[in-house]
């Protein structure tokens, strides 16, 4: 099954399209292991159609995952691997393994998936349910948590909180469950990627003949959901509520900066000055005494920004303190930025490189890769060389541009400040979501906006749109 040399190509190409599916394909003899990785995105417009579907969504992976423990045990002990991962329109199955049996187990996930619902008891039913419901409750008792999906409210046009999963869960069915089971594979899209030492020929066997084990007809034509991000307004908009454990004094300050739609060019940038960002945090010791204060690049449904988190005990200041310590370390480092020479961003630049090297000494880390730009539709597989390529135009003088344009008092300054108060220790009497209002929100400037029903903020946002479909031209 190894490949000849003649037949290698650089990055993954496709070898197979039709309206069920895509194959793509990328031997890789140069790890000199008889491995292989097989990827499988399975895309339903089910998931989006209501919140209801989100949930049993979820519950088919969690289910399936612990169904495929059981079936797969003799697979596990002879050293395959399987992820199953739930994605943005349906959900992602690897297979990693010696390539020899691969095709065999490959056969047997599909079989799984086709006797799915034959499997489904009560008992494990309520079982997956159980558990799946005390993940909510945990998530939204969890600031660290509960803070990423009160911003994930916002930023997507289409999103599904935490405390409405929560909610709805409790009276989904074993009949809803089984009847999505059954439709769920009735009509689908499937991306696949199959890389490692297979030739193409075995990778298109295999894959058509669980294509064909599983038995699902093609999509209606425009059923799948495009994922689409909002613009938040320039200037600073507050979400603000106290914490919904009553008797929990952690206060969490999570401040988004938004920048724009995807590119290489962007996405470069931004990277480079969050990494610089974290560099420097050690030399201000003022923040060093919260819980934690992290910066993260941020690319939610091909929208682009950075994040600025800072955790800390209630005692330890409001959350109006944290966040004029963050306004004061941005302006410390605008300064910095000032004074840095382009000898200095150089040596940031090979430091950078060297955090987003791809030295593909893994074939799954290699297969990961490009798999992620099969699935987003991107499709920029020699991503490294194009980040050295936008890495390379950059200079001291566009880093201190674009810092001015997309900071305070910036032409494209657009801030969302998303505060969980801690308080001290009171009787807990109910759990709900309570905002927060500011003394401040009594002045009705453009500049500032005060969130209390995020739904009818985000009727006046504008909706980017970022055209891309996973079935690839």
């Amino acid at each position: 099954m190894q490949v000849p040399n003649e037949q290698i190509e650089k990055y993954p190409i496709k070898l197979h399209s039709n309206s069920v599916s895509e194959i793509w394909y990328h031997s890789n003899p140069k790890f000199c292991l008889k491995k292989c990785c097989m990827h499988f995105y399975f895309i339903s417009p089910l998931k989006f159609e209501s919140l209801k579907n989100e949930i049993l969504m979820r519950m088919y992976c969690k289910l399936w995952r612990q169904l495929l423990v059981d079936q797969l045990y003799p697979s596990l002990l002879a050293g395959f691997t399987h992820a199953v991962n739930i994605l943005h329109n349906g959900f992602t199955l690897k297979i990693s393994g010696f390539n020899e049996t691969l095709p065999l187990v490959a056969a047997t996930y599909a079989q799984s998936m086709k006797q799915y619902s034959s499997l489904i008891t009560k008992d494990i039913f309520e079982n997956v349910k159980i558990r799946l419901t005390l993940i909510y409750l945990n998530s939204i008792s969890a600031p660290k948590i509960f803070i990423d999906d009160m911003a994930l409210s916002i930023l997507k046009l289409d999103h599904h909180s935490l405390i409405d999963m929560y909610t709805i869960i409790q009276n989904i069915t074993l009949k809803d469950f089984q009847d999505f089971v059954k439709s769920f594979t009735e009509r689908l899209y499937i991306q696949c990627l199959v890389q490692g030492n297979i030739t193409s020929t075995v990778a298109i066997k295999t894959v058509q003949k669980f294509i064909k084990t599983i038995n699902c007809s093609p999509l209606h034509p425009n059923t799948i959901q495009q994922l689409r991000g909002t613009q938040i307004p320039l200037g600073i908009s507050y979400y603000k509520i106290k914490n919904i454990v009553k008797h929990d004094t952690i206060s969490i300050i999570s401040n988004y900066y938004q920048a724009g739609i995807t590119t290489i060019e962007l996405s470069t940038l931004i990277r480079l000055i969050s990494y610089i960002m974290n560099n420097k945090l050690h030399e201000d010791l003022l923040l060093h005494k919260f819980i934690y204060t992290k910066i993260n690049f941020s690319n939610v449904n091909g929208i682009l920004g950075y994040f600025i988190t800072i955790c800390a005990q209630a005692y330890q200041g409001t959350t109006e303190y944290l966040d004029k310590k963050i306004d004061e370390f941005l302006r410390w480092f605008k300064n910095i930025m000032e004074e840095l020479t382009e000898e200095e961003l150089d040596v940031y630049k090979e430091m950078f490189l060297k955090s987003r090297s791809y030295d593909n000494a893994n074939l799954e880390e290699e297969a990961e890769r490009n798999w992620k730009e099969i699935i987003t539709c991107t499709y920029i597989f020699n991503l490294h060389e194009q980040e050295i390529l936008a890495l390379k135009k950059i200079n001291v003088n566009k880093l201190r541009e674009w810092l001015a344009d997309h900071t305070l008092n910036g032409s494209n300054f657009r801030k969302l400040s998303l505060h969980i108060v801690g308080v001290i220790p009171k009787n807990v009497k109910y759990v709900h979501l309570e905002y927060v209002n500011d003394d401040h929100q009594q002045y009705k400037s453009n500049k500032y906006h005060y969130i209390t029903k995020v739904e009818d903020y985000k009727k006046k946002l504008f909706i980017f749109s970022i055209k891309h479909s996973n079935k690839s031209s």
